[in-house]
């Protein structure tokens, strides 16, 4: 029982740390996103840039700016 407890949080623990990385990197795609944005490049120039998709793209900049929910 108490191997199955550890692993557990061994399991939990781990996928804490995966999904923080996980949404440091998307941060700073954002970031990036926007300040190439920002300079006036295409959305297919970010895209190709990021490795994010155009329509991603597309949400993350319209969330930031209008709603103000991210970073």
């Amino acid at each position: 029982m108490a191997y199955e407890q550890n692993l557990k949080y061994y399991r939990d623990l781990k996928n804490v740390i995966d999904k923080s990385f996980q949404d440091r990197l998307l941060k700073g795609k954002i970031e990036v996103a926007r300040n190439i944005k920002n300079k006036g490049l295409s959305l297919k120039d970010i895209s190709e840039i990021t490795a994010l998709t155009i329509e991603g793209i597309e949400n993350l900049l319209f969330c930031c700016l209008y709603c103000n929910s991210l970073f």
